[in-house]
Formats: C-alpha cells, structure tokens, sequence
C-alpha cells in the first residue's frame, strides 16, 4: 500500500511539474538549480553589479483574458447549456476574478517575494559588493508591477546591508532603456495571425470546447482563441496566493502541450533575430546596452557604487540577451521552425526573470573581468572565448557587442 501511495505521488508530482512548464512567460520564478559559481581566478573579487530584471509574479496582465471566458460560460449557463464541467471552470474562473478585481496588471504577493528573495541571494553570493557606505541605483518602468519589485529588492538589500545609499528612480525619461518597443508593434502585427493559423491545426479546439459547453461556440479561429483564453487564465492563476487550478480535467496533456507551444512562439519571433526582421528587434536594445556598459566603467573608475538595478519587461530581457548574444538568445528564429526546440518560455522567461553582470578586478591587476547570470545561472557569451569558465575580459566583450 505503500508504495502504491508513493507511486501516485510521484505521478502527481511529475504531472504538476510537467504542467507548470507549459505556463509560458507566466510560470512562477521559484528558486532556480545550479546557481553554483565557478571559483574566480586567483586574486578576482567582485566588485559591481549590473542587473536587468523583469517584474514579479502579477494579476493577470488582462482582464479580458479572465473575463471573456469567464462571461461565455456564464452566458451558456443562462441558455442551460454548461456541463458539469463548464460549471467547474466557471467557478475557478469567478475565483481568480474576484481575486484579480481591482488589482489587473499589479504585482502579487509571490511577485514581492520573488524580488525580496533574488536579492537577498545576490548580496549573499557576492557579499565583497555590498558594503555600508556604497551606492546603489536603481532604475524602474513607470508600471506599478515595476515599481513594486524594484520596491521590495531595495528594501531587502537595505535590511541586509545597514548602511548601504539605494537611490530609485523611475519616470518617462527611462523608457527608452527600461522599456523601448521598437518595431513591436509591427512584429505583432505581422507574426499574430500566423502563430493564430498555426495554433488552428495543433488541435480540435471546437471539440475541447463541447467538453465545457453542450453547444460549443464557435468554430475555426474563434475556437482557438477561446481556447487560449482558458489557457491563458490558467497559466497566469498561480501568480496570484491560491488561485491557481486544475486544467488536466478539460484538457489532455497533449492538448495542453500544444497550447502551450504555440504561446512559446511568441517572444523569440517578436523580440529576438528573426527571418522577418532580422537583426532590428534586438537592435531596438541598444540604448540599453550603452547605458549598462557606460555605468559600469564609471561604476568601476570611481569604486563607491555597488550595482545599478533595472526594472522591466520581459521583451526588453529577451531582446537585451539576444543583443548581448547570451547562449540560449543567438541564431535567428523562424515560423517555419517551431515548436523551436530551443526555446521554452518558462524555462527562459518566466515572472522575475533577471540577468546579473558580475564584475570582478585583481587589486594587483587593471584588467576587470566579467560573468553572466541569467536567471542566476552561470551563462557564456556566443562566439566570444572566456578568459577561463564563465570569466570574460571586460574590455574584449565591449569590443565583440560593438
């Protein structure tokens, strides 16, 4: 009997893990394996940090997501034509609604402690940076959820650190690098109806409907966008405390796989190289590129700043690492490939996502050098060789990103 129990655990536990990376850009951060550092030469402390970081775990991002559904349910519950099925998914529905109301687009209680605790885990890692006295800037998006995050990392730093100057800002004159859109507009423009006719073939979504619905609405394209719309309310329901619900009970794991694939295209088509737009997505990064390369040198000439900590979005992350070349964001992305077996978004972008420029100098020696951590993972350059593991002169890297 025991060990009958314990199977099922197991199934369950690799159910819910397996369902948790179909959640896209809205999987919850949790605490990331293998942030193991590799020993720095001889000598090398760390000195500064330079930082990116995507806002925490939110309310969902839009109310029509939730409610849309949520109404067409309640409109077939009016014409008696819900299963029991559609009843159940009603109720969660209305549950994360009620949850969310008032409180669209803002940073959750999880989203807070994200921040509180990446942190706490940089100023324990690399404890020689934070000293009473040093600066920090931090920088954020004029979005609340931005605010909020660079809010609760400040003041985590703050506790930890006595002593410690955090300034903050925030305003429209830090769009441009906190929050620059270029072209993606157009990018959405064009790659939307594409990944809309491509996400019709990965299933019968008229047919998943009938199991909510005896008269299931509609067909074709307004099928599938229902259908994502139920996905989308379920992947972003664990951002909120208790919220989250079940979704295997509607659809199978392959349906489910498929949906959460076709989300998957998003980001790396609009935001890094791809056939359409080729290099100018990752471009539209540079302004930000320049900023962290600029405070960094004078971070490191004058010796009293800590880190400078930025605050924003997940297509800004995604086209900053493409544009700085990061393994994982090289190469050029194409309709005609995915499912792209190199990108899955909750692997690589989920709530808080954050990439660490670690700097570190040889008191004997002028040279600085330099790691990378994306998501607090170790991560290389693509085509540019490493002084030794992770470590990059710092001079030859502002030469390969020219």
């Amino acid at each position: 009997m025991l060990l009958l129990v314990l199977a099922l655990a197991s199934v369950l536990a690799g159910r819910a893990q397996d369902c948790d990376s179909l959640r896209g850009i809205f999987r919850v951060y949790g605490i990331p394996s293998g942030m193991a550092d590799t020993p720095a030469p001889a000598g090398y402390k760390p000195v500064y940090i330079s930082h990116y970081g995507r806002h925490g775990s939110r309310f969902h991002g839009d109310p029509a997501l939730v409610l849309g559904p949520r109404d067409s349910l309640l409109a077939a519950r009016g014409r008696g034509t819900l299963t029991a099925l559609g009843e159940a998914m009603l109720s969660r529905l209305e549950a994360v609604a009620a949850a969310s109301d008032g409180l669209w687009y803002e940073l959750t209680a999880i989203g807070e402690r994200e921040h509180r605790e990446i942190a706490g885990r940089m100023v324990r890692r690399f404890a020689p940076v934070f000293r009473s006295g040093k600066r920090i800037d931090a920088f954020s998006s004029i979005r609340t959820r931005c605010l909020v995050s660079m809010g609760c990392a400040a003041s985590e730093i703050s506790a930890r650190v006595p002593g410690i100057r955090i300034y903050l800002h925030t305003g429209k004159k830090y769009l441009p690098l906190l929050k620059n859109e270029t072209l993606l507009p157009e990018a959405r423009r064009w790659f939307n109806p594409r990944i809309a006719a491509l996400t019709d073939s990965l299933g019968d979504w008229t047919a998943c409907l009938r199991r909510l619905y005896t008269d299931a609405p509609g067909e074709g394209r307004a099928a599938t966008a229902l259908a994502i719309n139920f996905w989308n309310s379920w992947a972003e329901a664990p951002c909120i405390d208790g919220e989250g619900f079940e979704i295997l009970d509607w659809l199978s794991i392959d349906e489910l796989r498929a949906l959460g694939r076709s989300a998957d295209m998003n980001l790396p088509l609009k935001c890094l190289r791809s056939d359409r737009f080729g290099q100018a997505r990752v471009e539209s990064q540079r302004a930000l590129l320049t900023d962290m390369t600029e405070r960094a040198d004078d971070a490191l000439s004058r010796g009293d700043i800590a880190a400078t900590l930025r605050y924003g979005h997940d297509a800004n992350l995604v086209g900053l690492a493409g544009l700085m070349n990061l393994c994982g964001f090289e190469g050029v992305y194409s309709l005609d490939r995915f499912p792209d077996p190199r990108w899955r978004s909750a692997d690589r972008i989920p709530m808080a996502s954050n990439l660490q420029l670690v700097f570190y100098r040889k008191p004997s020696s002028g040279s600085v050098l330099v790691k990378f951590l994306y998501n607090e993972r170790e991560v290389l350059l693509s085509g540019l060789a490493a002084v030794t593991g992770p470590y990059y002169d710092w001079a030859e890297v502002k030469t390969y990103w020219k």
